[in-house]
């Protein structure tokens, strides 16, 4: 399954092609990524009005303030403006099929790539920062299984803070942990008031964003459809809650009560949920009911809300089967595949797609809003927003990479071969000026 095909079924990539043994591919260039910078409302106005932004992005853009929030409004982007492009093969990879245990990658979660070129990757399966050199080169590993200071149980997450310090968290322990840049561990943190959560990210001055969770129990539930809130907290460098974002409504859920007190959750297909993402020195909040964007500052004050002109695609016949169809591939017990198909059976069918499937940002504080495509369309496209929320274009990412971070000029993710061997590949990024049109190489 492809990983679009498997983002999809989870929650209801020009490709290269990965060898079959290699540890370490063609050396990285190195580049340094320079300081957000933040274009004021008022010169953002005028440029608006007086720049030729439909020249340069393809769009017309609005903006008007209401109750002192900036409300950007953009037009219909063309199908075929291509803001951006991915170099065709990986300038770096890593991982191997039997080779050094070091390059064996299994369940990475997350990575980073320091300004020096040197990367270190979160692998889950062996509760491990792992740590290389720009050439790619493996020189040390820390964490290992445990409960003790700087151990892990489910690493999901490895972060840069400011001041070149790590910052990851355990999911199961429900615990943060910060490290400095060589890998020897500094101290850990619990966040104050929060007894389920998980840590999305941090700004450059050591804010964290984290999402609550609200645990779903047999004595609160009814058979069907709910879509409960989600809310997301800023905190700052000792876990103290400095603002609260949302609600907004969350994850469309589908649920059947079983037998001795369990219950069957399944995301519903198709179904809308709400995000959070860091994105240079600001956070973006918001659901894929409509394609909507909302801004906010470090101090958790909504700032601006990004707008995009856009009609949902209809959920064609035969959509819903394709999903229902990849997710039972996947389950080797009868039992539990007959229980995932009466879940399938009984969900709710949405008539359109949600307007977007994610969005992340990058170093340099772009917006990055993955389209939702058809759960037959294996390509991943991207619509890239400025720091001040004026749609660029699109950018088509490797088939089947989960991208993990974007940098000012490269992409940083994970590929899983047919053979389910993990690739940590890193991309450049070409940004030619002035922008190009072209066509996507993928159907």
């Amino acid at each position: 399954m492809s990983e679009a095909r498997r983002t999809r079924a989870s929650s209801a990539t020009a490709a290269s092609t990965v060898p079959t043994v290699s540890t370490v591919s063609a050396v990285s260039t190195v580049s340094t990524v320079p300081a957000v910078s933040v274009v004021s409302a008022a010169l953002l106005s005028a440029c608006v009005l007086a720049c030729g932004d439909e020249a340069r992005t393809g769009t017309d853009v609005t903006v008007h303030d209401s109750a002192g929030i900036r409300i950007v409004s953009n037009g219909p982007l063309p199908p075929d403006r291509w803001v951006w492009t991915v170099t065709p093969t990986p300038s770096l990879q890593l991982g191997t099929l039997d080779g050094e245990p070091e390059y064996q990658f299994f369940r990475i979660t997350d990575a980073h790539r320091f300004e020096d070129g040197r990367i270190v990757v979160a692998n889950r399966g062996t509760h491990e920062l792992r740590f290389f050199d720009a050439d790619g080169e493996h020189y040390r590993s820390v964490g290992g299984e445990g409960d003790g200071p700087g151990e892990f149980q489910d690493l999901r997450l490895v972060r840069e803070l400011a001041g070149d310090s790590l910052l990851t968290f355990d999911q199961r322990q429900r615990r943060i942990s910060v490290f400095d840049s060589t890998g020897a561990f500094s101290r850990s943190l619990t966040p104050q008031g929060l007894d389920f959560y998980q840590v999305l990210g941090a700004l450059g001055d050591g804010t964290l964003l984290i999402q609550e969770f609200n645990l779903i129990t047999p004595d609160e539930i009814a058979e069907g459809s709910e879509r409960r809130d989600a809310s997301f907290r800023l905190a700052d460098r000792v876990g103290t809650t400095i603002e609260t974002i949302g609600p907004y409504p969350g994850q469309e859920m589908h649920i059947i009560p079983r037998e001795s007190r369990m219950i069957t959750v399944n995301a519903v297909p198709f179904g809308r949920g709400a995000y959070a993402a860091v994105a240079g020195d600001r956070i973006l909040a918001g659901t894929n009911d409509a394609y909507s964007l909302d801004v906010y500052g470090q101090d958790g004050t909504l700032e601006s809300i990004v707008r995009l002109a856009h009609d949902p695609d209809p959920v064609r016949p035969g959509d819903f089967d394709f999903l229902r169809d990849e997710a039972l591939a996947g389950i080797d017990s009868d039992q539990f595949r007959q229980m995932e198909r009466e879940s399938w059976d009984a969900m709710p069918h949405h008539e359109t797609f949600p307007a977007f499937e994610s969005f992340t940002g990058d170093a340099a504080g772009h917006f990055w809003v993955r389209d939702y495509l058809p759960p037959d369309d294996e390509r991943s496209i991207w619509t890239v927003f400025d720091s001040e929320g004026t749609a660029l274009g699109k950018v088509e990412t490797p088939v089947d990479l989960r991208v993990l971070e974007i940098g000012e000029d490269y992409i940083l993710g994970v590929l899983r071969d047919e053979l389910d061997v993990e690739w940590l590949q890193l991309y450049a990024l070409n940004k030619p000026e002035p922008l190009e049109t072209r066509s996507s190489g993928s159907k």
